[in-house]
């Protein structure tokens, strides 16, 4: 799984394919497998075997968050608008605080013309605390690494 992720990161997708295929002969009934499968479909765009590895995750574990999330955007690139809306729909369900999906269902509401539907999502991000403190997570961890930079010797003295 290991090798396939870093082949993503350095966009070897088709090497990643590989290697996911290869752990999904090791073992067919773990879902995170074909979850990455799919997602390094999503990349290369295709969505038609993003969709199905997804699906098949979504088979082997019902719960699998990210399998929902990733099969909506590829149906949603797919055109498949209504398909894409249920699965964000999923996402929301068993994840109430997964504020990538109100931002992708907010989205597709607003391109089907479904405006107030679009704004009630999108506004409901500003109400999450959990967006809050992760806002504030940020900006603590931004404030301590600018503090770091300050306090070297290097940044001291203005070398640059």
């Amino acid at each position: 799984m290991q090798h396939g992720n870093a082949r993503i990161e350095f966009d070897d997708c088709l090497g990643a394919i590989k290697d996911f295929t290869q752990v999904i002969k090791i073992n067919p009934h773990d879902a995170n497998p074909f979850l990455c499968h799919g997602e390094a479909y999503t990349v290369i765009e295709n969505y038609e075997n993003a969709v199905s590895d997804c699906s098949r995750a979504i088979k082997i574990d019902p719960s699998c968050i990210d399998a929902y999330f990733s099969r909506g955007y590829a149906l949603n690139q797919k055109g498949d608008k209504r398909g894409s809306l249920s699965n964000y729909n999923q996402v929301i369900k068993l994840d109430p605080k997964y504020i990538s999906a109100y931002i992708q269902r907010g989205d597709i509401r607003k391109d089907k013309g479904e405006k107030e539907e679009a704004i009630a999502d999108l506004q409901s991000l500003l109400y999450k605390e959990s967006m809050l403190n992760e806002i504030r997570v940020l900006q603590a961890e931004i404030k301590q690494i600018w503090d770091e930079i300050k306090n070297t010797p290097w940044w001291q003295k203005r070398v640059f």
